[in-house]
């Protein structure tokens, strides 16, 4: 049929280099499962497993500052949640870099990393929407009455 040829291979492929790839290459804790980092607790993969478990946690407290960091004042630009969003979440992104690193070089364990980081950004969140809310300690609301009444009246 005119100029067309039909050609059959028996292999084909493309070469990329010369040397095949170790075995190690895929030893890395960043291809292993989340059950093959666990059943092996060494200091790479603690810090593997501090990433994967650090971005749900994160995920969760960014959501929960989100509701926190939504109320409106008209005082401020309507921007300004939204530039303490970018700055929260870069600072919280980084974070976690630094705590794969400290689990990774054994300066803390996974554990008391994600207590004192995750933990105290949830309570810090929690109680930024409980005061949010109004609600104050009871010795805090006597003290603003007490605050805000004109000399000379009585309680």
């Amino acid at each position: 049929t005119g100029g067309s040829r039909l050609s059959e291979f028996a292999e084909y492929g493309t070469r990329v280099g010369d040397k095949p790839l170790s075995p190690r290459a895929n030893e890395s804790p960043r291809y292993k499962s989340t059950w093959a980092l666990l059943s092996d607790p060494t200091r790479g993969n603690a810090s593997e497993l501090w990433w994967r478990v650090g971005l749900v946690l994160a995920a969760i407290n960014c959501l929960v500052l989100a509701l926190a960091a939504t109320r409106v004042n008209p005082r401020v630009g309507r921007s300004a949640s939204l530039v303490f969003a970018v700055l929260a979440f870069a600072t919280y992104y980084n974070l976690l870099n630094v705590g794969q690193s400290w689990i990774a070089s054994g300066r803390i364990g996974l554990a008391p990393l994600v207590v004192l980081m995750h933990g105290s950004v949830l309570g810090l969140t929690l109680a930024w929407l409980w005061w949010r809310q109004g609600e104050r300690p009871s010795w805090l609301r006597r003290g603003r009455r007490a605050a805000s009444r004109p000399e000379g009246q009585p309680a």
